[in-house]
């Protein structure tokens, strides 16, 4: 029981105070490394420079606002982007399983089978919205403003949330 004990104490001790005080001595010995943010990246911050040593793909600022503005939300979460400007959308196949019941006509097995389009009235219209990312644009200093303004805590959420439903 007492060795128990002791051992007990020893880990606290070690956990608690001589670990905590060792790793905070050396905060900055982190580095930040070229994929800190992972490779995935958004229209504002493009890496140019890694995808132009990479992959030798110079993008323009017009092929980027041609993305950009290709780049959708579909039924609510999932993403999307149009692939011809008739507005024909791809978006990945668990995206559409709710709706393939409604889209398929009387003797089809859509999923089975698949589905082809021949001709643009052939098409068929997904019954759920989309939105289309047309504007980025940082509002951080107007919200945090917004909030500020505010004197007590919960008058500063008021303002913030009222800031955000405005923009």
């Amino acid at each position: 029981m007492k060795k128990e004990f002791l051992k007990s104490v020893v880990l606290f001790v070690l956990f608690v105070l001589i670990l905590p005080l060792n790793a905070q001595s050396n905060l900055d010995t982190v580095k930040a490394q070229k994929f800190d943010t992972g490779k995935m990246w958004t229209f504002e911050y493009y890496p140019n420079d890694y995808i132009k040593s990479a992959y030798g793909f110079d993008a323009s600022e017009d092929w980027l606002q041609k993305v950009r503005l290709s780049a959708l939300r579909f039924g609510g979460g999932c993403t999307a982007s149009f692939v011809s400007e008739d507005g024909l959308i791809m978006t990945n196949h668990h995206c559409i399983e709710g709706f393939v019941d409604r889209m398929s006509k009387d003797g089809e097995n859509v999923p089975k089978n698949g589905f082809f389009a021949p001709t643009l009235s052939d098409e068929r219209k997904a019954p759920t919205f989309v939105e289309q990312l047309v504007l980025i644009k940082d509002v951080t200093d107007e919200v945090l403003s917004a909030m500020n303004s505010g004197k007590t805590y919960s008058e500063k959420l008021e303002k913030r949330a009222a800031k955000i439903k405005e923009l």
